[in-house]
């Protein structure tokens, strides 16, 4: 669901430290959608002990490198060079429906 003013705490892991640049350089200025998941559910789903998961529930990570869809001129734009799934059949989509499409499948979850 849309968060204004929310902040989130996103972890991404960086193989390279050389690559940290690259990844400020790509990081969204204008709105954007990025498909997360908790990390604290990741780690009790694993079966860790109730601290470690309360430890890591503040934070998030993408689903997928490519899971982040910028909001350009009223459409979706994937990060340069993504090339899979919903990466590759989004661009170009109407930002506002794909935001309205994702809410409704979080909502029917619920």
């Amino acid at each position: 669901m849309r968060s204004p003013g929310r902040k989130l705490l996103v972890e991404i892991l960086i193989p390279d430290p050389g690559l940290l640049g690259a990844l400020r350089d790509e990081m969204p200025t204008e709105q954007a959608l990025f498909f997360l998941r908790n990390r604290g559910q990741e780690v009790k789903a694993l079966g860790f002990p109730k601290t470690a998961w309360e430890a890591e529930s503040p934070y998030y990570r993408l689903i997928f490198s490519e899971a982040v869809f910028r909001d350009i001129s009223g459409r979706v734009f994937a990060r340069p060079g993504a090339e899979t799934g919903m990466a590759r059949d989004l661009p170009g989509t109407v930002f506002r429906a794909l935001l309205d499409d994702v809410e409704a499948t979080l909502r029917s979850s619920e």
